[in-house]
């Protein structure tokens, strides 16, 4: 097989999807995507991917959420960090940061920093997610073989 050889050519593996999308359509999915996860990949049509990040990404969250009970996200000076990543997660955090803003740290929760950092792992994915849009709106070419 040379590289020149028209059948190895038709049975090489298919070339991802030749489709382009304007930057402002895939900037438009990114955002989406900070906003809530897996939906820029909704909006480029891969409902699958779409639904898998959604659904990995909300249960990683809510478990950080269960374990700290519900007091995961919060302003306090200890968290500020956590608190960096958390948002990241997208428009989630900032409803859970307003309604558990009252609760106070009274007793001692066991579970509060495996919460904590679930929650802010959410976050932390979320960033790959959106960095995964941009990968899908613009796929790169595949490295020629090696001869």
């Amino acid at each position: 097989m040379t590289a020149h050889d028209p059948a190895a050519a038709a049975t090489a593996a298919p070339v991802a999807s030749t489709r382009r999308y304007s930057p402002v359509t895939v900037l438009i999915c990114m955002v989406a995507t900070w906003l809530l996860p897996g939906l820029g990949h909704w909006l480029l049509g891969r409902r699958g991917k779409a639904l898998l990040y959604a659904i990995t990404l909300s249960l990683t969250f809510l478990i950080g959420l269960v374990l700290a009970e519900f007091r995961a996200v919060r302003t306090d000076e200890d968290f500020r960090l956590y608190l960096f990543g958390e948002g990241l997660f997208g428009l989630a955090a900032f409803p859970t940061l307003w309604l558990t803003e009252g609760l106070e740290l009274a007793a001692d929760y066991p579970r509060l920093e495996v919460g904590r950092l679930f929650c802010t792992v959410a976050g932390i994915m979320n960033v790959c997610v959106i960095v995964d849009v941009f990968e899908t709106a613009y796929p790169r070419a595949a490295a020629a073989p090696a001869e």
